[in-house]
């Protein structure tokens, strides 16, 4: 009902008939009467949009969504950076791991390194002392070997692998050009004199040997040479000893009937000595 009959109700409630006057019920009785009078057409289409639009139910407002996406990327966002950092601080301190490990290789390695250079260097060192004293061994052992060599005096007791290493000593040698000259041999004879080696042969019977000159493929006929100790040809034309480790070949001949001789002079390379 509308708000004045609730208000005319109300009013009822606090009036009392036997108060009220005639004129206040008459009054009161009247405008109830205009309250339940017919509603006109007009006032019903009024009241009936009114209540329409007091009726009409009211739209329902969507909660608004939680901003779960955003919140949601945002988080992503930071795990993946979070992600990112622990792998980059895995990977430097990996890294430096694997640094600190090449560096105490590479420190093991100096010192093995260092130890070897030390270890080679003590060897070389022992192996140069060992040579120097070696050297001092040879030259004592050649010194005593060339003084026992040098006191030979008869030529058989020359060693018998030395007897095929004896080479011309042409600064010792005398009279040879001489020879030449006098017999009028040409310089291949000259030559072949300078240049030849003895080649001495042991013969079955003692104190003999044959002598001869050899120049690679060219030799002179060979001597019967007879001993002991000084060597000589029948004839006398030759003549074979050693002195003070040299070794001596003497050759006679005659000129204008005048009798002279050169000497050829031989001896032993000193590593053969």
């Amino acid at each position: 009902m509308p708000d004045s009959v609730f208000d005319k109700e109300s009013s009822f409630e606090f009036l009392n008939d036997s108060d009220a006057s005639d004129r206040e019920l008459e009054q009161v009785v009247q405008g109830v009467e205009q309250d339940i009078q017919p509603e006109t057409h007009t006032q019903s289409e009024v009241r009936k949009r009114t209540s329409q639009v007091s009726t009409a139910p009211s739209r329902v407002i969507a909660p608004a969504k939680p901003p779960s996406t955003a919140t949601n990327r945002i988080k992503g966002i930071l795990f993946f950076l979070i992600l990112i950092l622990l792998c980059v601080v895995s990977i430097a301190h990996l890294c430096s791991l694997i640094k600190d490990l090449k560096q105490q290789q590479d420190l093991r390695n100096s010192k093995i390194l260092a130890k070897k250079l030390q270890e080679d260097q003590i060897i070389e060192e022992l192996g140069n002392v060992k040579r120097d004293l070696q050297n001092v061994i040879d030259r004592a052992d050649m010194k005593d070997r060339k003084d026992n060599f040098n006191k030979i005096k008869c030529l058989e007791d020359i060693p018998e692998e030395l007897m095929s290493k004896w080479t011309p000593d042409e600064w010792e040698s005398r009279g040879v050009k001489q020879f030449i000259l006098d017999n009028n041999f040409d310089e291949d004879v000259h030559w072949f004199l300078r240049k030849a080696r003895p080649l001495f042969t042991k013969s079955s019977k003692d104190y003999q040997m044959q002598f001869q000159w050899v120049k690679e493929e060219l030799t002179l006929n060979s001597i019967l040479l007879e001993g002991p100790c000084v060597y000589t040809a029948k004839d006398g034309s030759t003549k074979v000893f050693v002195k003070e480790g040299l070794l001596y070949v003497k050759s006679k001949y005659s000129y204008k009937k005048e009798k002279k001789e050169f000497t050829l002079v031989y001896s032993i390379p000193k590593e053969y000595q």
